[in-house]
């Protein structure tokens, strides 16, 4: 019988003086998971960027529901974005999209 994948999802804001976009976003997270954990423990997150609000500076990302530490200290590790000083802030980790858009 096969497993169901079992995901979460998670809101981070940016703390940031310059604006950030979606893409120095993205290669920030990237970066400081395969600087931390290497290529095997990046590939055992599934880890993807779902939505990201500029104006808000939050994003909605979903992982594998065992790679929540992981990601978590991946994400708050980061220092600088683009050249910029960043800090990323994880605000909500749920299993379902639905309930952290409701407690947004």
């Amino acid at each position: 019988m096969v497993k169901a994948v079992r995901r979460r999802y998670m809101i981070v804001e940016v703390l940031s003086d310059a604006q950030v976009s979606k893409h120095e976003f993205t290669k920030s997270m990237f970066d400081s998971l395969l600087t931390l954990y290497g290529e095997y423990g990046a590939s055992k997150t599934e880890l993807r960027l779902l939505d990201y609000d500029r104006r808000k500076k939050q994003a909605l990302i979903s992982c594998l529901h065992k790679a929540v530490p992981t990601v978590h200290s991946a994400l708050t590790s980061i220092r600088d974005m683009a050249g910029n000083r960043a800090i990323v802030r994880v605000l909500r980790v749920s299993g379902t999209i639905k309930s952290l858009k409701r407690k947004r």
